[in-house]
């Protein structure tokens, strides 16, 4: 079926577009107005507004960055003054084992520079005679301190730089900003990134200095303590706050996340942990007046943050929660989606099927049965269900059915899990033909030994796929039972899919 004919199905059904297509937060520009408040999104939002921290952690697709962004943006609607969120996702500085004093003092720096680019970002968004204006009405003290900053934490990075991470402020601000000015809400970034050039370029020229030329603004704002590491890296997050302050915010919201999304720590947690532990390790960082921190973290990552694994952190002192989502508050966030999508025509998930299909408990809880309670997973699962309907009704228009839901889950199944492991290693587990298995049942199928069976089940436990179920009987002495884990594995194992 043709994208044409796809989007008339949507249309057909009462959707303006497909609901499920998107299942990243930050590709969901409206997000903020159909989430759903699960009990961590107040206490996110309440310790965004305050000096401190909060660390909410999560498994991958629980809706981490979802919160992220929902706070971002319901602070940026507040009345003014209000914090000024900068969101801390690039770690490429951080590259490589880096001595704590040394981590901190890029931190440091980087949120100074995030602060100064969003404050930056934010006068664009004004029309010409407020931005000047309020450049007009700085004392000589103000004037000063700005023109420091821009050159030691701004100008001092490269161009390139510069523009990369500046698209990423003008996502954040796009929504809250849009109506603000002509530029903003016609989102042409590359007028964007210009007319943050040519601010600078007014601040520069309003201080009789050429943006080109940095050698000579290496020195600190004003004279601070002078170590073997560098820079004071509070005095620095002071400096920074100061500055939010002056361009007339009440704070700095620095929101860490995706910590285990760079190229090294992608498939390694305890390198994920060892990035951000720096920030964790120094208590006083986290009671700065005018700086709150939020911290978005993997659950894997959230576990090794702790003695054991010689990463201590303060939790006595720093506020932290798990994302624990259940299966009403899932139906819930698929509520919203439909009701927003279809501009409140449709309010349940069955008014897409037939009318066979009328259980919505039942419903949600075969859906959940393969989805887990992930949020990502789910809208995922119910893309690759219409989708897969779609194309089985070549070119009519029908409604939904429990088939739809068994093909859609089954394509789902296979698809997503070879993203994640190889054929050999799945088809291994078909080879088993069962779900629950002990030891000899490996060794029978795969004519192996009983340690060679024992490791192929370790490597499986370590991958996620399996786990140890209990013990059973099965002569002299009970031995241990196992069970296919991932719920993926298990469906195409029981249903024996064709991975081809």
């Amino acid at each position: 079926m043709s994208s044409a004919e796809s989007k008339n199905y949507y249309e057909i059904l009462g959707f303006t577009r497909n609901p499920f297509e998107t299942n990243t937060a930050e590709r969901e520009p409206e997000i903020e107005l159909y989430a759903v408040r699960p009990p961590y999104l107040d206490r996110v939002e309440d310790s965004s507004k305050n000096t401190g921290s909060f660390t909410l952690s999560g498994n991958r697709g629980s809706g981490k960055s979802a919160t992220r962004i929902t706070v971002q943006r319901n602070i940026l609607n507040l009345a003014a003054p209000h914090p000024l969120p900068i969101a801390l996702t690039n770690f490429s500085e951080m590259r490589g084992k880096l001595e704590v004093p040394k981590a901190l003092e890029l931190y440091a720096r980087n949120v100074f520079f995030l602060t100064i680019e969003a404050c930056l970002v934010y006068l664009t968004s004004l029309d010409k005679g407020a931005s000047k204006g309020f450049l007009k009405n700085l004392n000589k003290h103000q004037a000063h301190f700005m023109n420091r900053a821009i050159n030691e934490y701004y100008l001092s990075r490269s161009e390139s730089a510069r523009n990369a991470s500046a698209q990423e402020c003008f996502d954040l601000f796009s929504v809250s900003l849009a109506s603000r000015s002509q530029i903003w809400g016609s989102k042409k970034w590359s007028a964007l990134s210009s007319s943050v050039i040519d601010l600078t370029a007014a601040i520069a020229k309003l201080f009789d200095k050429d943006i080109g030329d940095t050698s000579s603004y290496k020195e600190l704002l004003s004279s601070s303590p002078d170590t073997a590491s560098g820079p004071d890296p509070i005095f620095i997050l002071r400096k920074a706050v100061d500055f939010a302050r002056m361009m007339g915010f009440s704070s700095i919201l620095v929101q860490v996340d995706k910590i285990d999304e760079t190229d090294w720590t992608t498939n390694d947690a305890d390198a994920a942990a060892q990035l951000i532990w720096p920030i964790y390790s120094n208590v006083q960082i986290h009671e700065i007046d005018g700086l709150s921190w939020s911290f978005f973290v993997w659950n894997k990552v959230r576990d090794l943050l702790v003695s054991e694994h010689s990463k201590p952190v303060r939790w006595d002192k720093l506020p932290n929660e798990k994302i624990k989502w259940d299966e009403k508050q899932l139906k819930g966030l698929i509520e919203k989606r439909l009701d927003y999508f279809s501009n409140g025509s449709i309010k349940k998930l069955t008014e897409l099927f037939s009318s066979d299909v009328d259980d919505d408990e039942m419903l949600y809880s075969l859906l959940v049965s393969l989805s887990g309670l992930s949020p990502r997973i789910l809208i995922t699962l119910l893309d690759t269900i219409l989708t897969a309907h779609i194309h089985s009704i070549d070119g009519k228009t029908s409604k939904l059915t429990l088939k739809s839901v068994e093909i859609g889950m089954d394509t789902y199944a296979v698809s997503s899990i070879l993203n994640d492991f190889s054929t050999d290693t799945i088809s291994q587990l078909k080879k088993l033909n069962a779900t629950e298995f002990v030891t000899k049942d490996v060794t029978k199928v795969f004519s192996i030994s009983q340690p060679a069976a024992r490791q192929k089940i370790i490597t499986w436990d370590n991958m996620g796929l399996v786990r140890r179920d209990g013990q059973i009987s099965t002569g002299a002495k009970p031995v241990d039972k196992f069970k296919i884990l991932d719920p993926r594995a298990e469906r195409i194992v029981s249903r024996n899919l064709d991975l081809y």
